[in-house]
C-alpha cells in the first residue's frame, strides 16, 4: 500500500513538474529568431536537424541547446563521434561555467562513439554516466546506449531529457541508406516515446542534396545553414509556428549563436 502511494505521487509530481515547464515555456519572451523553438525545446518529443558546412557553429548549437536544459535541471544524453567527452568539457566551460558542478549530480550521460582509448583525464563522474561503443558507425551500439540512458531518465523521475549528437554524418557516411534510415528513425522513436528533444548535427559536405533531403524527412524539422558572401545565414524547416522562415544572418562564438541583436545565450 505504501509503494502504490508513492508511485501516486510521484507520477503526480511529474505531471505538474511537465505542467509548470510547459507554461513557463509559452510565456518566454518572443525572439525574432528561427531556431527559437527548436533551442527551448519548446516542441517536446521532436528531433531537428542542424545542417551546415564545417565551422558554421553546429557543435556550439548543440552544445548550447544541451546547456539550456541543463540550467533547467533537464538531463543531457549527448553523443560524441570525433572528439573526447573529455575534450568537449572544455567547449562546454564558456557557455555554462557551471557544467562540471552539473555533471558531478549525474545530469550527464555520455555515448563515446570516438572510438579511440578512454582519456586519462576524465573525471570519475564521466566515467560513471559513460557508455563507449566500438565506433562511430557502431550503430546497433548507440541505439542501444541511447535506449539504455533514456530508460536511466526515466528510473530517475524526470519527465523528458534532451540528445546531443555530434555528428550524425559520422555515423551514417558509410551505412547503406536502408540501414541510416532506420537507425534514424529508431532515434527519433525514442525522443518521441520519451516526450524529449533532440538536435543532431549533420555535415552538408558529406551528404548528397538528396541525401539530406530524406534525412530532413525523417526528422521533426531542421535549421539549414549556408555561407554568403562571407556572411553565415540561417533558415528553418518544419519545426512548427515560428517567426519567420526566411534566411537570417547570425554569428557563433565560443558562448553561442548571435542572431541578429539577439544571443542564443539569453533564451530560456
Amino acid at each position: 500500500m505504501r509503494r502504490r502511494r508513492a508511485r501516486k505521487r510521484r507520477r503526480r509530481s511529474r505531471r505538474s513538474w511537465r505542467h509548470r515547464q510547459r507554461r513557463g515555456l509559452r510565456r518566454s519572451a518572443p525572439v525574432p529568431s528561427a531556431s527559437m523553438t527548436c533551442f527551448t525545446a519548446a516542441y517536446h518529443g521532436s528531433s531537428v536537424l542542424f545542417v551546415g558546412p564545417p565551422f558554421s557553429g553546429k557543435e556550439i548549437a548543440v552544445l548550447s541547446f544541451i546547456s539550456e536544459g541543463l540550467k533547467a535541471g533537464v538531463p543531457a544524453i549527448i553523443v560524441t563521434t570525433s572528439r573526447s567527452p573529455g575534450d568537449l568539457l572544455k567547449d562546454f566551460a564558456p557557455i555554462l561555467p557551471t557544467f562540471l558542478e552539473i555533471e558531478r549530480l549525474g545530469l550527464v550521460k555520455w555515448i563515446d562513439a570516438t572510438g579511440g582509448k578512454e582519456a586519462k583525464g576524465q573525471s570519475v563522474q564521466i566515467r560513471k554516466n559513460l557508455i563507449k561503443v566500438e565506433g562511430a558507425d557502431d550503430l546497433p551500439g548507440i541505439l542501444e546506449a541511447i535506449e539504455k540512458f533514456s530508460e536511466d531518465v526515466r528510473r530517475g523521475d524526470y519527465p523528458y531529457f534532451k540528445l546531443g549528437y555530434m555528428s550524425l554524418s559520422t555515423s551514417i557516411a558509410h551505412s547503406g541508406e536502408i540501414e541510416a534510415g532506420k537507425f534514424i528513425q529508431a532515434i527519433a522513436r525514442v525522443v518521441r516515446e520519451r516526450s524529449s528533444a533532440g538536435l543532431f548535427a549533420l555535415e552538408k559536405g558529406m551528404h548528397s542534396e538528396q541525401q539530406i533531403e530524406s534525412i530532413q524527412h525523417l526528422m521533426d524539422g531542421a535549421l539549414n545553414v549556408k555561407l554568403e558572401k562571407q556572411k553565415t545565414f540561417l533558415s528553418v524547416i518544419g519545426i512548427g509556428d515560428v517567426q519567420t522562415r526566411d534566411w537570417i544572418e547570425f554569428r557563433h562564438t565560443n558562448k553561442g549563436l548571435i542572431i541578429g541583436a539577439f544571443s542564443l545565450e539569453r533564451i530560456r
